[in-house]
């Protein structure tokens, strides 16, 4: 999966991840995502940044992070 262009998450990479969590009712609010069937996850770093799984860059609706694992 490799790519000739750098991708627009790539300040993630050598994060540590602190915590990852459902995203609160008041942050979903704030958002005004109102999608109860589809809670989305925040991903927060020890760094302070957050990665929030969105439906879309205008963050329209929550969204869903598939996890894989290569070769499996």
């Amino acid at each position: 999966m490799a790519s000739k262009t750098k991708h627009y998450a790539a300040e993630l990479v050598g994060k540590t991840v602190a915590r990852v969590r459902q995203i609160s009712a008041q942050e979903a609010a704030d958002f005004m995502w109102y999608e109860d069937g589809n809670p989305t996850c925040v991903i927060e770093f020890t760094d302070g940044t957050y990665a929030l799984v969105a439906a879309d860059p205008e963050l329209n609706g929550t969204g869903f992070l598939d996890i894989g694992k290569y070769g499996a």
